[in-house]
Protein backbone atom coordinates (compact mmCIF):
# COMPACT_ATOMS: atom_id res chain seq x y z
CA UNK A 1 0.00 0.00 0.00
CA UNK A 2 1.43 3.46 -0.91
CA UNK A 3 2.64 5.49 2.04
CA UNK A 4 1.18 8.78 0.90
CA UNK A 5 -1.04 10.21 -1.80
CA UNK A 6 0.77 13.17 -3.33
CA UNK A 7 -1.23 15.70 -5.36
CA UNK A 8 0.44 18.03 -7.84
CA UNK A 9 -1.11 21.03 -9.50
CA UNK A 10 0.13 21.31 -13.09
CA UNK A 11 0.24 24.91 -14.35
CA UNK A 12 3.03 26.97 -12.77
CA UNK A 13 3.79 24.04 -10.48
CA UNK A 14 5.09 21.14 -12.58
CA UNK A 15 5.52 23.41 -15.60
CA UNK A 16 6.12 27.15 -15.77
CA UNK A 17 3.11 28.03 -17.85
CA UNK A 18 -0.63 28.57 -17.74
CA UNK A 19 -1.30 25.82 -20.23
CA UNK A 20 -5.02 25.83 -21.06
CA UNK A 21 -5.08 28.98 -23.18
CA UNK A 22 -1.56 28.35 -24.43
CA UNK A 23 -2.65 24.97 -25.81
CA UNK A 24 -5.50 26.59 -27.74
CA UNK A 25 -3.07 29.12 -29.25
CA UNK A 26 -0.67 26.27 -30.08
CA UNK A 27 -3.35 24.30 -31.93
CA UNK A 28 -4.68 27.32 -33.84
CA UNK A 29 -1.14 28.13 -34.96
CA UNK A 30 -0.34 24.55 -35.99
CA UNK A 31 -3.60 24.24 -37.91
CA UNK A 32 -3.36 27.82 -39.21
CA UNK A 33 -6.83 28.67 -37.88
CA UNK A 34 -7.08 32.37 -38.74
CA UNK A 35 -10.82 32.75 -39.14
CA UNK A 36 -12.67 34.62 -36.47
CA UNK A 37 -15.72 32.95 -35.00
CA UNK A 38 -18.55 34.24 -32.88
CA UNK A 39 -16.76 33.47 -29.62
CA UNK A 40 -13.80 35.64 -30.72
CA UNK A 41 -16.04 38.66 -31.28
CA UNK A 42 -17.83 38.05 -27.99
CA UNK A 43 -14.50 37.82 -26.17
CA UNK A 44 -13.07 40.94 -27.81
CA UNK A 45 -16.13 43.11 -27.24
CA UNK A 46 -16.66 41.78 -23.74
CA UNK A 47 -13.06 42.60 -22.83
CA UNK A 48 -13.34 46.02 -24.43
CA UNK A 49 -16.30 46.95 -22.28
CA UNK A 50 -15.01 44.99 -19.25
CA UNK A 51 -18.06 42.73 -19.34
CA UNK A 52 -16.02 39.56 -18.81
CA UNK A 53 -14.19 41.15 -15.89
CA UNK A 54 -17.50 41.97 -14.24
CA UNK A 55 -18.95 38.52 -14.92
CA UNK A 56 -15.81 36.81 -13.64
CA UNK A 57 -16.12 38.83 -10.44
CA UNK A 58 -19.76 37.78 -9.99
CA UNK A 59 -19.31 34.21 -11.27
CA UNK A 60 -15.61 33.38 -10.68
CA UNK A 61 -16.08 29.67 -11.41
CA UNK A 62 -17.29 30.22 -14.98
CA UNK A 63 -13.86 31.19 -16.40
CA UNK A 64 -15.61 32.85 -19.33
CA UNK A 65 -12.50 33.92 -21.26
CA UNK A 66 -11.09 30.41 -21.04
CA UNK A 67 -14.32 28.90 -22.37
CA UNK A 68 -14.68 31.42 -25.19
CA UNK A 69 -11.12 30.84 -26.36
CA UNK A 70 -11.52 27.04 -26.18
CA UNK A 71 -14.53 27.24 -28.49
CA UNK A 72 -12.10 28.13 -31.29
CA UNK A 73 -11.10 24.44 -31.48
CA UNK A 74 -14.66 23.31 -32.19
CA UNK A 75 -14.88 20.79 -35.02
CA UNK A 76 -11.46 19.17 -34.54
CA UNK A 77 -11.56 15.41 -34.07
CA UNK A 78 -10.62 13.77 -30.79
CA UNK A 79 -7.92 11.77 -32.57
CA UNK A 80 -6.31 14.91 -33.96
CA UNK A 81 -6.54 16.85 -30.68
CA UNK A 82 -4.95 13.91 -28.90
CA UNK A 83 -2.06 13.93 -31.39
CA UNK A 84 -1.67 17.70 -31.03
CA UNK A 85 -1.82 17.31 -27.26
CA UNK A 86 1.09 14.88 -27.34
CA UNK A 87 3.06 17.23 -29.59
CA UNK A 88 2.40 20.15 -27.26
CA UNK A 89 3.46 18.12 -24.23
CA UNK A 90 6.70 16.89 -25.76
CA UNK A 91 7.73 19.89 -27.86
CA UNK A 92 6.57 22.80 -25.71
CA UNK A 93 5.94 21.77 -22.11
CA UNK A 94 9.14 19.73 -21.72
CA UNK A 95 11.04 23.00 -22.27
CA UNK A 96 9.00 24.67 -19.51
CA UNK A 97 9.07 21.99 -16.85
CA UNK A 98 9.90 23.06 -13.33
CA UNK A 99 12.88 20.85 -12.57
CA UNK A 100 12.76 21.48 -8.81
CA UNK A 101 9.21 20.20 -8.50
CA UNK A 102 9.77 17.39 -11.01
CA UNK A 103 12.61 16.25 -8.72
CA UNK A 104 10.17 16.30 -5.79
CA UNK A 105 7.78 14.13 -7.80
CA UNK A 106 10.55 11.62 -8.57
CA UNK A 107 11.56 11.51 -4.90
CA UNK A 108 7.98 10.73 -3.86
CA UNK A 109 7.90 7.94 -6.43
CA UNK A 110 11.11 6.46 -4.99
CA UNK A 111 9.52 6.50 -1.55
CA UNK A 112 6.59 4.46 -2.84
CA UNK A 113 4.05 7.27 -2.73
CA UNK A 114 1.17 7.41 -5.20
CA UNK A 115 1.08 10.45 -7.47
CA UNK A 116 -1.92 12.22 -8.97
CA UNK A 117 -2.10 15.45 -10.96
CA UNK A 118 -5.22 17.54 -10.42
CA UNK A 119 -5.52 20.50 -12.76
CA UNK A 120 -7.78 22.91 -14.58
CA UNK A 121 -5.60 22.29 -17.62
CA UNK A 122 -6.89 19.96 -20.31
CA UNK A 123 -6.50 16.19 -20.13
CA UNK A 124 -5.63 16.21 -23.86
CA UNK A 125 -2.00 17.13 -23.18
CA UNK A 126 -1.49 16.65 -19.44
CA UNK A 127 -1.90 12.87 -19.72
CA UNK A 128 0.90 12.76 -22.32
CA UNK A 129 3.26 14.93 -20.30
CA UNK A 130 2.77 12.88 -17.15
CA UNK A 131 3.33 9.56 -18.96
CA UNK A 132 6.92 10.71 -19.47
CA UNK A 133 7.31 10.46 -15.69
CA UNK A 134 5.28 7.32 -15.24
CA UNK A 135 2.22 9.05 -13.79
CA UNK A 136 -1.08 7.74 -15.11
CA UNK A 137 -3.49 9.32 -12.62
CA UNK A 138 -4.50 12.73 -13.95
CA UNK A 139 -7.72 14.46 -12.92
CA UNK A 140 -8.17 17.40 -15.27
CA UNK A 141 -10.69 19.51 -17.13
CA UNK A 142 -12.05 17.32 -19.92
CA UNK A 143 -13.12 18.30 -23.42
CA UNK A 144 -16.56 17.34 -24.68
CA UNK A 145 -16.91 15.36 -27.92
CA UNK A 146 -20.00 14.40 -29.86
CA UNK A 147 -20.97 10.84 -30.83
CA UNK A 148 -18.73 11.10 -33.91
CA UNK A 149 -15.66 11.95 -31.84
CA UNK A 150 -15.59 15.61 -32.82
CA UNK A 151 -14.90 18.36 -30.29
CA UNK A 152 -18.04 20.37 -29.50
CA UNK A 153 -16.21 23.46 -28.29
CA UNK A 154 -17.29 22.93 -24.69
CA UNK A 155 -15.85 21.61 -21.45
CA UNK A 156 -17.27 18.27 -20.41
CA UNK A 157 -18.84 18.87 -17.00
CA UNK A 158 -17.33 21.23 -14.44
CA UNK A 159 -13.99 22.97 -14.84
CA UNK A 160 -11.53 21.25 -12.50
CA UNK A 161 -10.71 24.25 -10.30
CA UNK A 162 -11.12 25.44 -6.72
CA UNK A 163 -13.46 23.23 -4.64
CA UNK A 164 -14.02 20.96 -7.64
CA UNK A 165 -10.47 19.64 -7.17
CA UNK A 166 -11.32 18.56 -3.63
CA UNK A 167 -14.56 16.96 -4.77
CA UNK A 168 -12.85 14.95 -7.50
CA UNK A 169 -10.00 13.94 -5.20
CA UNK A 170 -12.43 12.53 -2.64
CA UNK A 171 -14.57 10.79 -5.25
CA UNK A 172 -11.54 9.20 -6.93
CA UNK A 173 -9.54 8.02 -3.90
CA UNK A 174 -10.23 6.41 -0.55
CA UNK A 175 -8.11 8.86 1.40
CA UNK A 176 -8.24 6.78 4.56
CA UNK A 177 -6.04 4.21 2.81
CA UNK A 178 -3.06 6.55 2.88
CA UNK A 179 -0.85 7.62 5.75
CA UNK A 180 -0.91 11.22 4.55
CA UNK A 181 -2.10 13.39 1.71
CA UNK A 182 0.37 15.98 0.42
CA UNK A 183 -0.43 18.75 -2.08
CA UNK A 184 1.85 21.00 -4.12
CA UNK A 185 0.45 24.12 -5.80
CA UNK A 186 1.50 27.65 -6.69
CA UNK A 187 -1.94 29.25 -6.61
CA UNK A 188 -4.10 30.79 -3.91
CA UNK A 189 -7.09 29.46 -5.87
CA UNK A 190 -5.96 26.01 -4.73
CA UNK A 191 -6.41 26.84 -1.05
CA UNK A 192 -9.36 24.39 -0.81
CA UNK A 193 -7.22 21.40 -1.76
CA UNK A 194 -4.07 22.65 -0.03
CA UNK A 195 -6.01 22.91 3.23
CA UNK A 196 -7.89 19.64 2.67
CA UNK A 197 -4.61 17.69 2.68
CA UNK A 198 -2.50 16.80 5.69
CA UNK A 199 0.39 18.80 4.23
CA UNK A 200 -0.05 21.73 1.85
CA UNK A 201 3.07 23.01 0.11
CA UNK A 202 3.00 26.29 -1.81
CA UNK A 203 5.34 26.65 -4.79
CA UNK A 204 6.41 30.30 -4.92
CA UNK A 205 8.68 32.10 -7.34
CA UNK A 206 11.51 34.40 -6.16
CA UNK A 207 9.92 35.47 -2.86
CA UNK A 208 7.62 34.27 -0.11
CA UNK A 209 3.88 34.82 -0.30
CA UNK A 210 1.91 36.35 2.56
CA UNK A 211 -1.07 34.05 2.11
CA UNK A 212 0.99 30.86 2.45
CA UNK A 213 2.37 32.04 5.77
CA UNK A 214 -1.02 33.25 6.99
CA UNK A 215 -2.59 29.86 6.23
CA UNK A 216 0.20 27.96 7.96
CA UNK A 217 1.32 26.25 4.76
CA UNK A 218 4.81 25.09 3.93
CA UNK A 219 6.54 26.85 1.06
CA UNK A 220 9.14 26.15 -1.61
CA UNK A 221 10.86 29.19 -3.12
CA UNK A 222 11.93 28.77 -6.76
CA UNK A 223 14.68 31.21 -7.76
Amino acid sequence: MPKNLVIFDFCDTLVRSQTADEFVHYVTEIKDIKRKIVSDFIREWSNKFKIVKALNFIFPKLNINKRLLLFKLRGISKVELDTLGEMYARNVLREKENSSIIDRLKEHQKQGDEIVVISGGYDTYIKHFMKIYGVDRCICTNLKYNHSGVFTGFIDGVDCLNEEKVSRLRSSFSLENYQQTICYSDSITDLPILRACHIGIVVSYHYRTDWANEMGLKEIIIK
